[in-house]
């Protein structure tokens, strides 16, 4: 993996971005298993509020979007403190700096939109201490690349064993950590809650955490425009209407839908989130 960073970093950015839409066009006309999934799960969420041409195109886009995102997660040498605005706006970043000046840990809540890899990169770079919950990849090589390229944006990464003791000391240090939640949550880390009005086991570890912690739960998301350039939005802090992970973890979801409507070709829509197996209570 490195040795195809290196190549991808020796061609000019616009022609390596290119090089990543093909892969997406090309990903979307050979996977597909993957297509009929992004397409079934689209059109049960969203379908009435689209032609089926128009739901054709978005996911058509939805696999560039990951085509791009590959790409520049290649790249990512190229991006430093220095230069982050070339490739980076910040929107609303004041809802999370007036809480990290305090020196209060930082709950931020997330989703596979966009460039997610970026977005906590950006982050990181931007000056405030960030870490990010995160799952082992199958391929050790690639894991391993995973790690190099994430640690290298001076990220905390949390996973595995002792990750609840360090998730605790990090938020205690005022660290923003990321968490994801709009994977398939598996047994009695998930709770079935609505999300585009079908039952989704979503996991809770959000949930619990703000409650115990206390710490404020902000949605981030991002975003790239039409020419590529990536937007980063922090929006309020999530005013909790209740204390158990299902209340909390309702909210979560309706955050995301929201944006996922705004930014429908950005979500990925090609991971089986709406599988039938309850959580384990």
């Amino acid at each position: 993996m490195n040795f195809v960073a290196k190549c991808f970093l020796l061609l000019p950015r616009r022609l390596a971005l290119k090089l990543g839409i093909l892969l997406g066009i090309l990903a979307f006309y050979i996977l597909r298993r993957r297509r009929k999934l992004a397409l079934d799960n689209f059109n049960q969420a969203l379908g009435k509020e689209y032609s089926p041409t128009e739901q054709k195109k978005i996911i058509k886009k939805v696999f560039i979007n990951l085509g791009l995102t590959f790409v520049e997660f290649l790249r990512f040498a190229e991006i430093t403190k220095e230069n982050l605005s070339e490739f980076v706006t910040f929107h609303g970043k004041e809802n999370v700096d007036c809480v990290y000046a305090e020196k209060k840990g930082v709950l931020a809540l997330t989703a596979h939109m966009g460039n997610w890899e970026l977005l906590a990169a950006s982050i990181s770079l931007s000056g405030i201490n960030s870490g990010m919950l995160v799952k082992s990849a199958h391929q050790k090589f690639f894991d391993d690349f995973l790690t190099q390229q994430r640690t290298s944006k001076n990220l905390d990464l949390v996973s595995g064993k002792n990750s609840v003791k360090l998730i605790f000391k990090l938020l205690k240090a005022g660290t923003l950590l990321g968490v994801v939640i709009d994977q398939h949550g598996v047994g009695r880390d998930s709770v079935v809650v609505p999300f585009f009005g079908r039952p989704a086991s979503t996991l809770k570890g959000l949930a619990i955490l703000s409650e115990r912690t206390g710490c404020p739960v902000i949605p981030i998301y991002t975003y790239r425009d039409e020419n590529l350039h990536h937007h980063v939005v922090f929006d309020p802090p999530i005013q909790h209407i209740g204390n158990s992970p299902e209340s909390r973890t309702l909210q979560y979801n309706q955050w995301l839908e929201s944006v996922i409507r705004q930014h429908p070709e950005q979500w990925m829509w090609t991971h089986n989130r709406w599988k039938t197996t309850p959580a384990s209570s």
